[in-house]
């Protein structure tokens, strides 16, 4: 069973160039055993169908890029600024709480990290 790659057929699908391909590639399996059982004749055999695999290969990565580019693109959606955030008026905030907001703002800490120790270097003997 010879199976040459279709070079006149433009509008195969995707679907199809991969059966191709695994039809191909079962073809050189079975050379492939007819190898190693020790028939000398397998050998070129199986390397032809391994070449037609590479072909189809570099077919299907050509008519992924088609495929793809045939897809449309998706407009943008166009971003309106937003208003600025409306500030707290200080009057909305009570007399009362203003000290204890302004000490919590002040008495924040970043979380602290130990920093790393450097160990001795260790001085060469001469």
């Amino acid at each position: 069973m010879d199976i040459k790659p279709n070079y006149f057929k433009k509008e195969m699908t995707l679907n199809d160039q991969i059966l191709q391909l695994q039809m191909i590639l079962d073809l050189a399996k079975e050379h492939i055993k007819e190898l190693e059982a020790g028939k000398k004749v397998a050998s070129p055999k199986a390397r032809v169908a391994l070449q037609k695999i590479k072909v189809l290969a570099h077919e299907l990565r050509k008519a992924c890029i088609v495929s793809q580019k045939a897809i449309p693109v998706k407009s943008k959606v166009k971003v309106v600024p937003a208003e600025p955030a409306a500030e707290i008026p200080a009057a909305e905030i009570p007399a009362a709480e203003i000290p204890a907001v302004v000490e919590e703002i002040v008495c924040m800490k970043p979380d602290e990290t130990p920093k790393p120790t450097k160990k001795p270097r260790k001085q060469k003997k001469t």
